[in-house]
């Protein structure tokens, strides 16, 4: 996978794992769900592997992204990699309780952590991706025209648009909707009403 690739794979798979997180958090970190004591076994097994189909899907996409952000050769902290997130579900039972479910989730402090680490992660990853799309944009080559009315900018600016369109042999119209938006986004071009065109560096 090319730079491009393996950013976008990072954030999408720190974006699985922050709505783990955050899902995990508005449950109790141990929820221990009693049945009555003279509940059908049938009543218990059944809840019982429906609630581990829920869990055990969560847990195997809480995998399917870590092994997809190790993948990406995103440096992935220990800590991360040896957070459960959520734990498979526990059919317990005592002789003066009966049947219960057990379902954990991480602590809740590890889990607040987990949240704010992988925000920062997700954010800082977003950030490279759209400078690194927009550098690329930048290096777009001109059309003739384009590169024409640049280097016009360039080299005499401030310039007005109705000179600019006498030196290139433009009309108004294609400048202003057609390049000069152009120019402005991959080249910096800059305007006042009054003063014209230019390039912030030309001295």
């Amino acid at each position: 996978m090319d730079e491009a690739t393996n950013r976008h794979q990072a954030v999408e798979a720190i974006g699985v794992l922050l709505r783990s997180v955050v899902d995990a958090l508005q449950r109790p970190g141990v929820l221990s769900d009693p049945f009555l004591p003279d509940a059908p076994r049938a009543a218990i097994t059944g809840a019982y592997l429906t609630a581990s189909k829920e869990y055990d899907e969560w847990i195997n996409v809480i995998l399917d992204a870590k092994a997809k952000l190790a993948a990406s050769g995103f440096p992935v902290p220990d800590a991360w990699v040896h957070a459960t997130i959520v734990h498979p579900v526990r059919l317990r039972r005592q002789r003066s309780r009966g049947y219960w479910l057990e379902i954990r989730h991480d602590e809740r402090d590890d889990l607040e952590k987990l949240k704010a680490e992988l925000r920062l992660a997700g954010r800082r990853l977003q950030i490279e991706r759209d400078a690194k799309q927009d550098a690329a944009e930048d290096e777009e080559p001109l059309t003739e025209t384009q590169q024409a009315v640049y280097d016009k900018i360039k080299a005499d600016g401030p310039i007005t648009g109705k000179q600019i369109c006498n030196a290139i042999g433009t009309d108004q119209a294609t400048l202003t909707s057609r390049i000069i938006p152009v120019l402005k986004t991959r080249r910096g071009v800059r305007n006042k009403r009054g003063a014209g065109y230019w390039v912030p560096s030309t001295p």
